[in-house]
């Protein structure tokens, strides 16, 4: 019995996960990570080019993002998925 609450529970913990995962990451901000990976270190200009999209928001996007640990910024001026 124990062993099939813990699969129920893991299954409820899964499902609440994917919930979190998928109100952060918009459509959006996932093209913002797709863009970035074949691609490497970016700047916020670049990127903003790159999905031709506003400089601004996309900058708003990528500061959502470093607070968030997705986003690293080992230099100043270039992003990489973390």
């Amino acid at each position: 019995m124990r062993r099939f609450d813990a699969f129920h529970r893991n299954i409820i913990d899964t499902f609440l996960l994917i919930n979190k995962v998928t109100s952060v990451l918009t459509p959006k901000r996932l093209a913002l990570l797709k863009s970035l990976r074949p691609h490497g270190p970016l700047s916020i200009r670049a990127l903003s080019k790159q999905l031709e999209r506003d400089y601004k928001n996309v900058h708003t996007q990528v500061l959502f993002q470093q607070r968030r640990s997705v986003f690293s910024s080992k230099h100043q001026e270039t992003l990489t998925i973390t």
